[in-house]
């Protein structure tokens, strides 16, 4: 969660009013701190944590690679890059086995 919009000084101040009787210490500055401090660590977070790998079509890694379409199905062949076959039709490859190719 990123904070996109300055926070008009009237809701920080009412914000620390209502706080501050759990948290004598707060003032406004100090909560405009940890809000971006929060927002900062959020995103991180988010960057972070486990998401569904990117699947990239032939087409994709052809040109990530600079190789042609016979040379993505003979490192199919060969073991070099592992195929996910959606349906008869659709292949894709994971980011992570890109990676590995690319020694990422």
């Amino acid at each position: 969660m990123k904070i996109k919009n300055q926070i008009n000084s009237a809701i920080i101040q009412a914000a620390t009013a209502m706080l501050q009787p759990f948290i004598p210490e707060l003032t406004p500055t100090k909560l405009i701190d940890a809000l971006q401090s929060f927002s900062t660590e959020a995103s991180t977070e988010i960057e972070n944590s486990n998401t569904i790998p990117k699947l990239y079509t032939v087409a994709e890694v052809m040109k990530i690679l600079g190789v042609s379409k016979p040379t993505i199905y003979r490192m199919f062949k060969n073991g070099k890059l592992k195929k996910i076959e959606i349906n008869e039709n659709t292949t894709r490859i994971s980011s992570a086995d890109l990676e590995k190719i690319l020694n990422i």
